[in-house]
């Protein structure tokens, strides 16, 4: 996998660590699984992974903050700690969890090294960015007209909420649920085709449960502009039927990673209805994000509902996290369906995995966890 400017394999810094567990990490980090990370033990690192746990978190962040003022970190720890330039991991670690995290780092990394240098914020005689100023990058004048009104609206003005939230069986994002639904049940191909402005579509979806895919010959601001019309306006028509021949010269793509862009086209920045602004939510597993369309701020959004249930509103005014990026991405979180109520529905990330070098290796994050909580 190519890592952008950074060196692959990525250098990873261990910091805050007592010397059992250092030891533990690096002999982890030597696992096969592992083949795309190094450790090393200075400003070379790519990113530090940074144990919280110890007596004295704060002075133990405050000198790694001094030694490394810019290095982007993961954060381990028992209790909630959200740092600057920062992702948050909560213990118990599992091998999964963990290695969606540096994942997640590798891709954030990538993004972040490959911008020319035009793009790149000066930062001669500046404070170093925050990992929510590297997400305000991503609100560029595009992001605005993909993700709506940059006006916040009070959550005590249930008016106003009103219009930052939209009904998906309104919208091409329903009808495209539903066709995804019956092609599942029946295991059959199902394809949506129609009109917009009163002109046949130059083009068709085509569902294909069996591979989870779907083959459209659309292009994106075609499926885009199909998106944000509402059924009853009457604009956009559309019919569903079963499919027998495959699309001539259609593009295929992963089929949830379709439905997650259109649901964020649908949202332009408002809220499923299939979803309440005040309602705890929290995740089942991360989501894949190297296949779906970005949203600003989607890294520290899954971090949180990973680790516990939040509101929308929490979301917003707890961390500072525009309601625009929030209700879209939450929006297609559900699309794909890995969102869930209230943290009693919460998946367990425990790995039931039977191979014994991954119970090796999860048996060490876990003694690495019980030794800092002691």
């Amino acid at each position: 996998m190519s890592q952008g400017t950074f060196a692959d394999p990525v250098r990873i810094l261990l910091y805050g660590f007592n010397q059992r567990n250092e030891s533990m990490m690096r002999q982890l980090f030597r696992g096969a699984r592992w083949r795309d990370c190094t450790v090393v033990d200075d400003a070379s690192a790519d990113f530090a992974i940074v144990d919280l746990d110890g007596p004295s978190p704060e002075k133990i962040w405050s000198a790694f903050r001094k030694a490394f003022p810019t290095l982007f970190a993961l954060v381990v720890s028992m209790q909630l700690r959200h740092k600057d330039n920062a992702l948050f991991l909560q213990k118990p670690l599992s091998m999964e969890r963990l290695r969606t995290s540096v994942d997640e780092i590798k891709t954030y990394l990538k993004q972040e090294n490959s911008q020319t240098p035009t793009d790149k914020v000066e930062t001669t005689d500046a404070p170093a960015l925050t990992a929510l100023d590297a997400a305000h990058t991503l609100a560029t004048e595009e992001d605005s007209h993909l993700f709506g009104d940059k006006t916040e609206v009070s959550f005590d003005d249930k008016v106003a909420l009103g219009t930052r939230m939209f009904d998906p069986e309104k919208y091409l994002y329903g009808e495209l649920s539903k066709a995804i639904e019956q092609s599942r049940a029946t295991g059959k191909p199902l394809e949506i085709s129609g009109s917009l402005y009163g002109r046949v579509l130059p083009g068709a979806i085509r569902i294909l449960p069996q591979e989870n895919l779907v083959e459209h010959t659309l292009r994106d601001i075609m499926i885009r502009a199909m998106s944000i019309v509402r059924l009853d306006s009457g604009q956009l028509v559309l019919q569903t039927k079963e499919a027998f021949a495959p699309l001539q010269g259609s593009v295929t793509v992963n089929l949830d990673a379709f439905l997650w862009e259109v649901a964020v086209a649908t949202s332009r920045g408002r809220l499923s209805k299939a979803l309440r602004m005040h309602e705890p939510l929290t995740l089942q597993h991360w989501p894949n994000m190297t296949q779906y369309l970005e949203v600003p701020y989607s890294l520290q959004i899954s971090s949180l509902l990973v680790s516990s249930a939040y509101t929308a509103q929490e979301l917003c005014e707890q961390f500072g996290i525009p309601q625009r990026f929030v209700f879209s991405y939450l929006s297609a979180l559900n699309a794909i369906g890995i969102l869930v109520s209230g943290s009693s529905n919460k998946t367990s990330h425990t790995t039931n995995d039977k191979r014994p070098l991954r119970r090796f290796f999860n048996r060490i994050l876990e003694r690495l966890s019980l030794d800092t909580a002691s």
